[in-house]
């Protein structure tokens, strides 16, 4: 059998051509020094194991280090950043300093660039452009065809060194010896797992109590190997051979024992103010309970003093005499406790006593008065007082923030027993408006999905300020991917998350997102979080927010609380747009520095409404209980009533109380049933009246019959009553089960489908009608669609919260083709008024409302164009601000018609919107349910919302535009478009309403109908440069071009 010859029976050795000092040391893999050694480094570029890095001015110049080495750690790794460059470095790694088992003297090394492979940059002032997957660290080589690198060389020459390492040896030292000396074997240990004696028991530890410590003492041996306890702790170990006590050993013979036990003591010992004795509060609004306790709540306290200290201001006239502010106001809350004689709010005890805690009412001051020190004077004996430092003082300062910045307090209270439906809104206030300085300079900026649960308050908790972030939070804040965080609070349902929260992201960061969940009694906490977009791991959110009123005890009503950024401590970065750079070790959550300035002004805000309350079984069986406590008279009676001088001296009596009302079935007008009344007897075990033998009282009854059919069934009233009682539960226990699976079938996508399917259906059926009706009642009969169709609309809406956001968009959907054939059905049914203008004008107001077109408005000018006299707007106007709301927009067809220099706002939904002929003006419009038509329009700015846009004939306007589908040019010339912008205070309720695609806009994608070639862009329009847009248009609802 042969081998053919080749790998690995092939060898190719080639000449080393590097210089000497290119070269590092081999290996020394068997280094036999025992002294020790230190070095002196140095180089001629940056920091070398400590070394100082150098400034520019300073490049030529060495720094320096020093170091140490033994027989085990007799290699050297340095590594020296270059700056600026994308991943290269200087360095050397595993320099041996062991060269024939002797300390090397004297070495300098060149040193050469590396590429860390982290990084594609190929000049020294590269963009961040990171390497995925990562390469591996390689030398930086010369290169002949790159003329942009820095190492360009046509001939190829070598490499200049970028700098030198020189080492040096300064001196020697003899090893560390350490003489342990053997310690003495326990004769009665195992041969095989020798052991020390055993040591002495310890003292006993344990709590002090009537003179006695009952507690452990310990004692404890160690594992001998040759003679050494190497498990013993040993500061010099480290210079000795690890030795290994064998693992039979250590399971079969224990080193450690401990043993109950039980000592003499004195109280004195244990007298420790730190251990014993902390003051605590329970802050309400403005009052406060300070509260003076032992730790143990065991040890005791005779005497105390507990006072307020004022913060000061400097005082500019008398420097010497600072201006004290008020501290508020300290008084007694028990008898334990009195106010100073003396002293303002200052209370001290009323007697000396032992006692283990005290209370005392603090009231906050009014604003702007800074701190205030509680502070407590202790004494435990008449001899022993501890003052007011450490656990015994606590400063409380004014909250500087705003009420709507503040969380709702948590309320350890809370008596809420029904379930509770809450409306969460996300209410975007980002925008390049409000933040100039914190908004991102790319401009594309949104949130996340909003993602979060309803939950207890003791064992779940999305995310802690002053923690680390989990994994779902951080994949939230740094990709904005909800996945991890939703699979983190779905493995607490059923435990510690009463419902799971989520809502799609708002479509741009000024706007709302809506969503509904659902909380309960033991579950009033509330947590959600959402991602900033772009940055590197900033996000909004809250945190175990309390659903319950600290006021009521009860479901707040609403709640509105302001979002800031918060940074979940794993990205370093500090702009919105910065490279990953990752943070090792992950830091704890904090309050986000955007450009190295914490945000001042809200990204949003929160808004919580409670919608309805579920009663529950539980609250039905309170409130049976509660009515048969009433019932069956298990209420306190202050001051016994006085005993009937009739009634015998061996059972005394109070007087017979008056009849009740007759209980009993009515039949033919008549009651026939029973009536009581009652009276007490006295206890003789007491000198007091009650009941005999449970409840202290006890009912004497005697019943009177109104017919003689009643008195023989001798039926017990008592019975009566329970059996009614608990046929009233039972019936509110079925009402509330009823109303349950009503809620529970309500609340899913089958229901709501086939519901929906039934009222569109039904919409469907009253248009397929109306060619049938009589032309007198169709104007009323489409009032009644329109009116079906707005209830379709809201159903879909208000049913988002179970939605998926796919099925979402198809419901909308079709309540818009609804509502498209509704419009179309009523053009042509609906009798056209006589052509014409009249002089009827809208009222004027306050925001210079100019007098618009109605629907019998006169032409008083003759045109090319043609008019549809049902349209509504504003004709031949000149230099004016025109303004229509909502209430006089609403799905109407409006047109703006013959206008110069005129700004028109049109705030609400339009059913088409038509500009023709206008002249330099600007348009801001709010959402058209179809289509804009824009004809003969020369230097207009519009801005509109549209389903279609037509333009025609039309000379340089700009176009701030949101379309769904493709909009159209024709004839036009010098037409520019840009996304839609525009904002007023209900612009995203109306985009609601609309059933516009907000995820879809085609601003940027026209068809011109005079360009046919497909291949090359149109040359009569174009996208308008970021640079010359407008980005806020507030200031120009109120002026003229």
């Amino acid at each position: 059998m042969w081998f053919e010859d080749g790998s690995p029976l092939t060898q190719r050795l080639c000449e080393d051509m590097r210089q000497p000092d290119d070269v590092a040391p081999q290996l020394n893999y068997d280094c036999q020094i025992c002294d020790e050694a230190k070095y002196e480094v140095g180089d001629g570029v940056r920091t070398m194991i400590m070394g100082k890095g150098h400034g520019y001015r300073k490049m030529g110049n060495p720094t320096y280090a020093f170091f140490r080495t033994d027989k085990t750690n007799h290699l050297v790794t340095i590594a020296i950043g270059l700056y600026p460059s994308p991943d290269w470095f200087l360095g050397v790694t595993r320099f041996e300093l062991c060269q024939d088992n002797a300390w090397l003297r004297e070495r300098e090394l060149n040193l050469y660039p590396w590429d860390a492979g982290t990084d594609n940059g190929v000049n020294y002032e590269s963009a961040n452009i990171e390497t995925f997957p990562q390469d591996a660290v390689s030398r930086v080589e010369m290169s002949s065809y790159d003329k942009n690198s820095p190492f360009y060389e046509m001939e190829m020459k070598d490499m200049h060194p970028f700098g030198k390492l020189h080492i040096k040896l300064i001196r020697t030292s003899p090893p560390i010896v350490t003489t342990v000396a053997p310690i003495v074997q326990d004769p009665e240990s195992a041969e095989d797992c020798p052991t020390s004696p055993w040591s002495a028991w310890s003292a006993c530890e344990g709590t002090c109590e009537e003179d006695k410590r009952t507690g452990y003492q310990w004692r404890e041996r160690y594992h001998l190997v040759d003679g050494v306890a190497v498990e013993k702790y040993d500061p010099n170990a480290k210079h000795l051979f690890k030795k290994q006590v064998p693992k039979y050993c250590k399971t079969h013979y224990v080193d450690f024992e401990r043993q109950a036990c039980e000592d003499n003591c004195s109280a004195s010992e244990s007298e420790d103010i730190n251990g014993e004795y902390l003051q605590t509060m329970i802050v309400l609004d403005k009052k406060a309970v300070v509260r003076l306790h032992s730790r143990d709540e065991v040890s005791s306290f005779i005497g105390f003093t507990i006072s307020l200290q004022e913060d000061s201001l400097p005082n500019t006239a008398n420097p010497r005499k600072p201006k004290y502010l008020h501290p508020g106001s300290l008084t007694s809350n028990s008898n334990l406790a009195k106010s100073h004689e003396y002293c303002n709010n200052t209370i001290i005890q009323s007697d000396i006593t032992p006692k283990t805690s005290v209370e005392a009412k603090w009231t906050a001051p009014d604003k702007d008065n800074k701190c205030v020190t509680i502070f407590a004077v202790v004494a435990i004996k008449p001899n022993v007082w501890y003052s007011f430092d450490g656990p015994l003082s606590k400063k409380v300062c004014e909250d500087p923030r705003k009420d709507d910045d503040m969380p709702p307090m948590e309320n350890d209270r809370c008596e809420v027993c029904e379930d509770a439906r809450y409306e969460l809104t996300f209410q975007g206030l980002w925008s390049f408006n409000t933040h100039l300085e914190q908004y991102p300079p790319s401009g594309h900026a949104h949130f996340s999905d909003i993602v979060g649960a309803s939950h207890d308050s003791e064992s779940y908790t999305l995310y802690r300020i002053g923690s680390e972030a989990s994994e779902g939070l951080k994949m939230l804040a740094e990709q904005g991917n909800t996945t991890g965080l939703e699979i983190e609070i779905e493995k607490g349902l059923g435990t510690n998350v009463r419902t799971v929260i989520k809502a799609t992201s708002p479509p741009e960061p000024n706007m709302a997102a809506v969503a509904q969940f659902r909380a309960s009694k033991g579950f009033t906490r509330l947590s959600i979080a959402t991602a900033i977009v772009p940055s590197p791991d900033w996000f909004l959110g809250v945190s175990n927010m309390e659903l319950c009123s600290t006021k009521t005890n009860q479901w707040a009503d609403s709640i509105t609380l302001n979002l800031y950024p918060l940074d979940a401590g794993t990205d370093k970065g500090t702009e919105f747009n910065s490279a990953n750079e990752v943070t090792l070790p992950h830091q704890a959550i904090s309050v986000a520095m955007i450009r190295g300035k914490q945000a001042k002004k809200p990204f949003a805000r929160l808004v919580l409404t409670l919608i309805r309350t579920y009663n529950t079984p539980e609250c039905a069986i309170e409130d049976a209980t509660e009515q048969e406590d009433k019932c069956n008279g298990n209420y306190l009676i202050e001051e016994p009533p006085s005993v009937d001088p009739d009634s015998t001296g061996g059972c005394p009596m109070t007087q017979w109380e008056e009849w009740m009302p007759c209980q009993g079935e009515c039949a033919n007008g008549t009651i026939s049933g029973f009536k009581i009344r009652l009276r007490l007897i006295k206890n003789p075990n007491t000198q007091t009246l009650g009941s005999l033998p449970t409840n202290r009282w006890k009912f004497l009854k005697e019943l009177q019959t109104k017919t003689q059919r009643k008195m023989n069934e001798k039926v017990s009233i008592l019975d009566r009553l329970s059996r009614r009682d608990a046929q009233r539960l039972e019936k509110l226990q079925k009402a509330h089960k009823a109303r349950e699976d009503i809620d529970a079938s309500n609340e899913n996508e089958d229901y709501f489908s086939g519901a929906f399917k039934i009222k569109a259906e039904d919409i469907d059926d009253l248009l397929m009608a109306i060619p049938a009706l009589e032309s007198n009642i169709i104007p009323s009969h489409f009032d009644v669609i329109k009116k079906e169709m707005n209830d379709l609309q809201k159903y879909v809406v208000t049913s988002s919260f179970f939605l998926k956001e796919f099925n979402m968009r198809k419901y909308l959907g079709i309540v818009q083709n609804l509502q498209t054939k509704c419009y179309e059905l009523e053009e042509r049914y609906v009798p056209k008024k006589k052509f014409g203008f009249s002089k009827k004008k809208l009222p004027k107001s306050d925001n210079h409302k100019q007098d618009s077109l109605d629907e019998n408005d006169s032409a008083s000018k003759n045109d090319s164009n043609k008019w549809n006299e049902k349209l509504f707007g504003f004709d031949s106007q000149d230099n004016k601000v025109l303004l229509l709301e909502n209430e006089e927009l609403f799905q109407r067809d409006v047109a703006l018609r013959n206008l110069r220099n005129c700004t028109i706002g049109l705030k609400g939904i339009m059913g088409t919107l038509h500009l023709i002929n206008l002249e330099n003006c600007i348009v801001l419009s709010g959402p058209v349910t179809s289509s804009v038509f824009v004809e003969k329009c020369n230097n207009c700015k519009i801005v509109t919302a549209c389903q279609q846009l037509r333009m025609h004939t039309s000379v340089k306007c700009d176009v701030y535009l949101h379309v769904t589908s493709k909009g159209i040019v024709e004839d036009c010339s010098e037409i520019r478009t840009a996304p839609y912008n525009l904002y007023y205070d209900d612009l995203e309720k109306h985009l609601i309403a609309s059933s516009l695609n907000i995820n879809s806009n085609n601003w940027d994608n026209l068809d011109d109908f005079n360009w046919l070639a497909p291949d090359i862009p149109s040359p009569n329009w174009s996208v308008l440069d970021v640079a010359q847009r407008i980005k806020c248009w507030e200031e120009w609802w109120s002026k003229t071009p």
